[in-house]
């Protein structure tokens, strides 16, 4: 398994499209590897855009996603997180699932399953952009 971390934490570096082009030669190298990408802070990026291992062909039969309700909708006390994968590779995920992780409340469940109709996930980014922005603002003043 090759673990990314895209955009990466702390550092903020976002993956570009020769950084895939690389990791795809890599793992056409090796198909027995597995990518493992925590994409948990894909919302929050501002100059460069966001490349998702899922959105990538060479890689989306090989590839567990992992993200985050909490960090992308600012509620990061909720722990609630998601995987998307190929069914084969959730199939086996699934049967450790129960065994690994504490149980996500079902009220912040149903409150972001409604919530997800209601938001433009979209948007997010301008969302962060702007809180970054007051935030520089308010630092410029002190």
């Amino acid at each position: 398994m090759i673990i990314i971390n895209n955009p990466h934490n702390p550092t903020g570096k976002i993956l570009t499209e020769a950084d895939f082009e690389i990791l795809e030669k890599i793992l056409a190298k090796h198909p027995e590897v597995i990518l493992l990408s925590d994409e948990v802070y894909e919302y929050i990026t501002f100059e460069q855009q966001h490349i998702s291992a899922h959105t990538r062909k060479k890689l989306q039969n090989r590839s567990v996603v992992v993200s985050s309700f909490g960090k992308s909708f600012h509620i990061t006390g909720w722990k609630v997180g998601y995987l998307v994968a190929p069914d084969y590779l959730m199939k086996e995920i699934k049967k450790v699932h129960q065994f690994l992780v504490f149980s996500v409340n079902s009220l912040a469940q149903v409150a972001i399953s409604e919530y997800l109709d209601l938001v433009a996930v979209e948007e997010l980014g301008k969302f962060y952009q702007e809180k970054t922005r007051l935030f520089q603002k308010i630092t410029q003043k002190q």
